[in-house]
């Protein structure tokens, strides 16, 4: 009798040792949860302004191309004479 109370005993630390190391566990994943949500909000906000800034580029690049274009052809048409 006095084998099953060790056993019961041990199995009882060892059951106490494994739920307290989940709870550890859990706890470092939510953790990592948390900073991974944070994470991928800067990531979406950063995003964006990445998308406003391409835009702005796009415009000043079209705003670009066709001041080059109008200057590129003035230069390859006649302009008329006036008598």
């Amino acid at each position: 009798m006095h084998e099953a109370n060790i056993f019961f005993f041990v199995a009882t630390v060892a059951v106490i040792l494994v739920t307290i190391a989940i709870l550890i566990a859990f706890f470092y994943l939510i953790r990592i949860l948390r900073d991974t949500n944070e994470l991928s909000q800067v990531v979406k906000e950063e995003g964006k302004d990445i998308v406003e800034d391409v835009r702005s580029i796009h415009s000043y690049a079209r705003l670009g191309s066709s001041f080059v274009t109008r200057f590129v052809s003035s230069l390859f048409t006649e302009k008329k004479k006036r008598k």
